[in-house]
């Protein structure tokens, strides 16, 4: 007598299904699990970015899944990921609009997929043999796979020094910061888009702030700026020693949006170069050398303050991953170097050529106006009260270290409608 099956058996009876069954609980599992281990991780503001983070390998997935459904594989598909990016970003630093240069894109990885189907169903050729030949051509269109930025940010820094009357350990660290922060802004997608950065290790320093926008204008403040230490054993500043490693850096975009993109990531060493590679690969899953310097003179200015980034495209020849690894231990002293030889001298050391040139400059997005919206916050009856107690009311900028005053007088015309 044959046994009948219910719905869900038929279901499950489906091939494969039971795998794809097994994987969605496992990942529903998971979900509780963190959410249990942290309410905010079920949060939109959470899994919002999530979802903008795994979009790209999704897509490929899907990709990849159609093909492997119909008991096929196709091993050009991270080359053709590598090819896409060195053709849009080739077009767009050239001048291309970058509408264009997204179709242009897009009918150029559609000509490989037509290539690998007529090979495959025409020619009848193996798909592991096929697109291995398409994948060996897409790496070579893809020549040059590692991003390289070089940033020379002396004079930003030494905006922070005047500003923030900086010891040189505090310059060192918020030099660093300052840095990293402003290669992230250059991914921003517009000027408007806005970024931040905080460092909070639990050090003497306190904590770093730092943002900035899409127009590479960056302000920034470190919270004990006047601290001293001891040089380490080797003679260099002990960054590490004033930031701490006990702590997180974290990481606030905002492309305009309705959620902000937030990346955090344990502190590695409190250097932070170190603390940025370990964010870039854990919250962005970009593999990211990085060389970060400032060099302090003997009157407290900075002579020589910049960084190197080597990030590979997706695709990136695993040769070039290592050669980026092994360049980047040679800059050690990426401040030195930009104080006596120019970022120029890098970039000839990688055989490279400037595609784009961006300047960077400290632009606080405090003012007056600002600051009496403040001051009008406060309520007339408290403001005047504090005013006559003390003079006046000051309204602190902690990001460029600026007082915007308002005497009494001022105060009361404020209240009485009339702009100061």
């Amino acid at each position: 007598m044959e046994k009948k099956q219910n719905s869900f058996q038929k279901f499950m009876a489906i091939p494969g299904m039971a795998s794809v069954v097994t994987a969605f609980v496992g990942v529903v599992v998971l979900m509780i699990i963190f959410t249990i281990m942290n309410p905010n991780f079920i949060g939109r503001a959470n899994l919002m970015p999530l979802s903008r983070s795994i979009c790209p390998y999704l897509l490929v997935g899907i990709g990849q899944g159609i093909v492997c459904i119909t008991g096929n594989i196709d091993l050009s598909i991270g080359s053709v990921l590598g090819m896409s990016a060195m053709i849009s970003a080739t077009l767009i630093c050239n001048g291309v609009n970058p509408i264009l240069a997204v179709i242009i894109d897009i009918i150029a990885c559609l000509a490989v997929g037509i290539v690998n189907g007529v090979l495959v169903g025409k020619f009848k050729l193996p798909p592991f043999i096929g697109t291995l030949g398409t994948m060996t051509i897409c790496r070579g269109i893809a020549w040059g796979d590692i991003s390289l930025a070089v940033l020379d940010t002396t004079a930003l820094v030494n905006e922070a020094i005047a500003r923030h009357r900086l010891s040189p350990v505090a310059a060192a660290a918020l030099g660093r910061t300052f840095t990293a922060a402003a290669y992230l802004c250059s991914w921003l997608k517009s000027e408007e888009s806005t970024l931040s950065v905080s460092v909070a290790g639990g050090g003497p320093g306190g904590k770093i702030s730092v943002s900035g926008d899409g127009a590479l204008r960056m302000r920034g403040f470190i919270e004990h700026p006047d601290v001293v230490l001891p040089p380490r054993a080797d003679g260099k500043l002990d960054v590490g020693g004033l930031i701490g490693r006990n702590g997180t850096l974290t990481v606030v975009r905002d492309d305009g949006e309705k959620f902000p993109f937030v990346g955090t990531s344990p502190l590695v060493s409190g250097e932070i170069a170190e603390d940025f590679s370990s964010y870039f690969y854990y919250s962005e899953q970009r593999p990211t050398a990085i060389a970060l310097g400032v060099r302090i003179g003997k009157e407290g200015t900075c002579l020589g303050a910049g960084g190197v980034f080597l990030q590979p495209f997706p695709g990136a020849r695993e040769e070039h991953i290592i050669r980026a690894e092994e360049e980047i231990k040679k800059y050690a002293s990426i401040s030195r170097i930009i104080q006596e030889e120019g970022i120029s001298s890098i970039l000839a050391r990688f055989e490279a050529e400037t595609e784009s040139e961006r300047p960077i400059r400290f632009c606080c997005s405090c003012s007056r106006e600002k600051a009496a919206r403040a001051v009008l916050s406060l309520g007339k009856e408290e403001a005047e009260r504090i005013a006559r107690e003390d003079g006046g009311i000051a309204v602190h900028c902690h990001e460029c270290n600026t007082d915007h005053r308002f005497s009494p007088e001022e105060i009361e015309k404020l209240f009485d409608g009339e702009v100061i």
